[in-house]
């Protein structure tokens, strides 16, 4: 496996916060995980993102939650068609 890439429980420990908001991070596809021997890994390049929204600079994650509601409408409004 490529070194860049960090075990999800580490990075939960190292910022103190639950692997239940990364996971929900990663539901969103805000955050993109990489699965081996069933542990999530997540690219140390995406840690940039998650230190943005530990410090309060939520605009990015806001776009992103607003462009998944968005499609998620757009399809249910194409099922009923």
């Amino acid at each position: 496996m490529d070194n860049n890439y960090i075990l999800v429980k580490t990075i939960c420990h190292h910022y103190e916060i639950s692997e239940k908001m990364v996971e929900q991070l990663h539901e969103f596809d805000f955050i993109q995980f990489y699965m081996e021997n069933d542990e999530e890994y997540m690219d140390g390049q995406q840690l940039s993102k998650l230190e943005q929204i530990l410090n309060g600079d939520l605009d990015e994650l806001i776009d992103a939650l607003i462009t998944a509601d968005t499609a998620e409408k757009m399809k249910a409004g194409a099922e009923e068609l």
